[in-house]
């Protein structure tokens, strides 16, 4: 699936992409009702959601704007995405303007807006079934909850940007759905990763709860 606010009405991107106004009114609303329809077609035929394209715009605070109501609705709707695109190749199908789309500058630079937009805590690997995930952009909290299946033995794996999010330090806590503390794990803390792994090999209800604090 792809997600561009240009669908959402012939008028959003007439400039080449979306004016500031859009980007945090009308393209956070169409990227929700997108992925609420991707989740329950997705459900309908067995298979998970991954949104291949989305962004495709400039280093402009509307670009930002129209990054962060996709992710927050690929959060919602537990959805895997990948921006479109990591560098310029000349692309003759989009609307933004040349050589815009990547997040790099032409010399190099990385483009700030997109790095803050796209350095988002999240867990690449679940010790059982998703449920709930949520990061803040303005203060980095992160949130995520998942049914906990013991017949799994590799560990979840939650990536995080220190350097950009978190320089101060962080809280980690792992706790179950009533905020009790897990003591059954193991943990290990690996650049930008940390590796953690429930032990408790007959409790099927149980719900882990992460969260992630920055000092």
């Amino acid at each position: 699936s792809i997600s561009y606010c240009c669908a959402a009405d012939q008028n959003v991107c007439k400039d080449g992409e979306p004016t500031l106004k859009d980007a945090t009114g009308n393209c956070a609303e169409f990227h929700d009702r997108k992925l609420k329809k991707n989740k329950q077609q997705a459900k309908d035929i067995g298979v998970p959601v991954i949104v291949t394209e989305f962004g495709a715009c400039s280093s402009s605070e509307a670009c930002y704007y129209e990054m962060l109501g996709f992710e927050k609705a690929a959060d919602k709707y537990l959805s895997s995405w990948a921006y479109w695109m990591y560098k310029a190749f000349h692309d003759h199908t989009t609307t933004a303007a040349e050589n815009q789309e990547g997040i790099f500058n032409p010399d190099g630079t990385l483009q700030s807006f997109k790095e803050k937009a796209l350095s988002r805590t999240y867990i690449q690997y679940y010790q059982g079934e998703p449920l709930e995930v949520f990061f803040n952009d303005e203060t980095s909290e992160f949130l995520a909850r998942f049914k906990y299946d013991g017949s799994i033995e590799e560990p979840s794996v939650l990536y995080l940007n220190k350097e950009l999010n978190y320089n101060n330090g962080y809280k980690l806590e792992i706790t179950d759905d009533k905020g009790n503390k897990i003591e059954e794990v193991e943990l290990e803390e690996k650049g930008n990763y940390i590796y953690f792994k429930v032990n408790r090999d007959k409790d099927e209800n149980l719900v882990v709860k992460i969260t992630l604090t920055p000092f």
